[in-house]
């Protein structure tokens, strides 16, 4: 059908088989990758008289809704614009638009994970929303005399994180870097010291209780293996001045330590990395 939309409910002829693909070294496990995602058969839709629409209502799938009529709106504002793709894919988590050059391009130069809208987006989008409140929130004192600055900063953040991820679609890591920040936030608001290996440990417990199967994906392995690096990289009571030191020394930890685990699963890494993604 040429008007396919969220909330919708079809009746369709399908032909269905089980899944099946080929599994050779250094390519993608197609049937892991179904499995993964809970798709227990693929086939395709019959052209035939008996298919058609039953039902279609706004509050089946709002999110999707939302989402289906914000890219909408991004298509048609961005119409000409050469990398539309890439704008609606920071935006709300959809990628289909991005070219197979930009991808190329993306993967040479190890900017791909600015793709998936994970913990630096939700980092970024929570840090500037807690920095805000904290300021505005000290400016009226009979506010600051109700709920601290921090705590009423910490509870937008998270609902800013939330509202983020949404749009994102609550995709897989999104939902580890929401769950990592709520669980900081908490610390704050509560006032209770985290200590960071420990948090870690219980967001992957957390992530692998909810999700089993997000072991057979490997932005799992990548991004937990790259918080881990930078906990263990930045943590320390020595903090070495220069500018170069503190703002580089992160992109070489992630870059030298995830190397042999990118390698593992895609046979390839990019050398410019670090300078890239410094950039």
């Amino acid at each position: 059908p040429s008007d396919l939309r969220p909330g919708q409910r079809w009746k369709l002829a399908v032909k269905l088989k089980r899944p099946r693909g080929m599994m050779n070294p250094g390519g993608l496990d197609y049937e892991q990758w179904l499995f993964q995602r809970g798709i227990g058969a693929t086939g395709y839709v019959r052209n035939t008289s008996e298919n058609s629409l039953l039902a279609s209502s706004a509050f089946d799938s709002p999110l999707q809704r939302v989402r289906y009529q914000l890219q909408q709106e991004l298509q048609r504002i961005l119409a000409g614009n050469a990398h539309a793709g890439v704008i609606r894919a920071l935006a709300i988590g959809e990628r289909s638009g991005i070219t197979d050059k930009e991808w190329s391009l993306l993967l040479a130069t190890g900017t791909n994970h600015l793709m998936a809208i994970s913990g630096l987006h939700i980092g970024l989008v929570a840090g500037l929303v807690y920095f805000l409140i904290l300021r505005l929130w000290r400016l009226c004192p009979p506010c600051s005399l109700r709920l601290a600055a921090p705590r009423a900063a910490a509870v937008v953040a998270v609902l800013a994180a939330v509202l983020y991820a949404a749009l994102a679609g609550f995709s897989v890591p999104t939902q580890r870097a929401m769950l990592m920040l709520a669980l900081v936030m908490g610390a704050i608001f509560w006032q209770r010291p985290v200590q960071p290996s420990r948090l870690l440990a219980l967001v992957l417990l957390l992530v692998m209780l909810h999700e089993p199967l997000v072991v057979l994906a490997p932005g799992f392995w990548l991004s937990f293996s790259a918080v881990a690096l930078i906990l263990y990289g930045m943590h320390g009571r020595l903090n070495p001045s220069g500018l170069w030191w503190r703002w580089g020394r992160v992109q070489w930890l992630v870059a030298l330590g995830l190397s042999p685990l990118l390698l593992l699963l895609f046979g390839q890494a990019a050398v410019v990395a670090p300078l890239a993604n410094l950039l």
